[in-house]
């Protein structure tokens, strides 16, 4: 058991200094590429989190795993439902529910976190099919991750954008728990 768990440990290791590697390196030259990154670093921790805590294995299935990026590219201007349940799919299979993980690298000293209002309303009607979502958000101390099932998220529409003309939704963070409060859930 204990070269079980030494074993776990040098993988999250690993990981970690992989993720350490690949920062300074990054392409970070534009404001697209610098939200691409932050959204691969949450998942990274989100995938060495779920092995190192919650010994829990996950498999990546959100659409970025299996689409082609010609395919996305099609899809990314196109407005329908059925679109929008490609485009946002849920990031992760963690056997009996579907995760979306999202990165707040600026929530420190605000009362709440933002997300999507497409990825949102993806999440609530996979919820009415009978699929379990939840959304868990990387917090800006990148070691803490804050979640809840996405139907008892109550989110409050914003005012205009973020500045990319992408319709945001603000949600609580009162409204939200730990992830090792609920790991078991998932």
């Amino acid at each position: 058991k204990a070269r079980k768990k030494r074993g776990r440990c040098f993988t999250y290791r690993v990981i970690l200094w992989c993720l350490i590697m690949a920062i300074p390196t990054a392409n970070t030259s534009t404001f697209q590429a610098r939200l691409e990154q932050h959204g691969n670093i949450a998942e990274l921790l989100f995938e060495a989190f779920m092995m190192q805590y919650c010994h829990k294995r996950i498999t990546r299935v959100g659409q970025e795993a299996w689409l082609p990026g010609w395919v996305h590219g099609k899809l990314r201007f196109n407005y329908n439902q059925d679109a929008e349940l490609i485009k946002h799919f849920p990031d992760y299979d963690c056997g009996k529910s579907l995760v979306q993980v999202k990165d707040a690298p600026s929530e420190s000293g605000y009362p709440s976190v933002t997300i999507e209002r497409a990825s949102y309303n993806v999440a609530v009607r996979f919820v009415s099919l009978g699929i379990p979502v939840y959304v868990v958000w990387l917090f800006q101390d990148r070691k803490s991750f804050y979640g809840q099932r996405a139907d008892l998220i109550n989110p409050i529409q914003s005012k205009g954008d973020n500045g990319s003309g992408t319709p945001m939704s603000i949600v609580y963070k009162s409204q939200l728990r730990p992830l090792l409060d609920f790991y078991r859930d998932l």
